[in-house]
């Protein structure tokens, strides 16, 4: 499949998933895909399509919003975490939720590119942008501070990636993506018989 291919059905797709919503997620939940949601959903031709087109996600990972970062603050921090995936389920939330007592976190939203060095790329980038106007925390946190909104927030990741020319989609974009490209195979499949 060519990079166009994946720019041309990016076009309109942007969608916001369901972060930002304000409610609390259980582990229990599934707004990102885990290993049983996709067992249960993909075809095992769509599993071998995803792994040989090998898009990779920017993951923004942490709370769900801010929290004291010792007793009596009152401002707060947001820590999350940037890194890459290449895999469909997500399997950071179960780790990073498991480590929290008080708060729920994990993957808040993924974008997907078309490779791992497109990821890689727009992951420097939002660390870049996110590192202008915030501090680093503990090891690889850092605040994406108290007063973001996390829909604005995944807007702005998008403008980056627009800005590197990078085509981008999230979970459900990237989903009707691979239908189409099976589809696309299909027809290409059928007309050559």
């Amino acid at each position: 499949m060519r990079q166009s291919d994946f720019r041309q059905s990016a076009v309109g797709n942007r969608q916001s998933g369901a972060s930002g919503d304000g409610t609390a997620h259980p582990a229990s939940d599934c707004r990102l895909p885990t290993a049983d949601c996709r067992s249960s959903r993909w075809s095992e031709r769509k599993r071998r399509t995803f792994a040989r087109l090998a898009p990779a996600a920017v993951c923004i990972a942490g709370t769900e919003g801010p929290v004291p970062r010792t007793f009596g603050d009152n401002r707060g921090a947001w820590p999350i975490r940037v890194g890459i995936t290449e895999r469909w389920e997500d399997t950071s939330t179960p780790g990073l939720n498991s480590g929290s007592p008080l708060w729920w976190q994990g993957v808040l939203f993924r974008v997907w590119t078309p490779s791992r060095e497109h990821a890689k790329q727009l992951g420097a980038a939002v660390l870049e942008l996110v590192a202008e106007r915030v501090e680093q925390l503990r090891g690889a946190w850092v605040d994406l501070g108290p007063e973001t909104d996390l829909a604005l927030f995944e807007v702005e990741v998008y403008a980056l990636a627009e800005r590197l020319k990078i085509p981008a989609r999230d979970d459900d974009a990237l989903n009707r993506w691979l239908d189409w490209v099976l589809r696309k195979e299909m027809d290409r499949d059928e007309r050559g018989r």
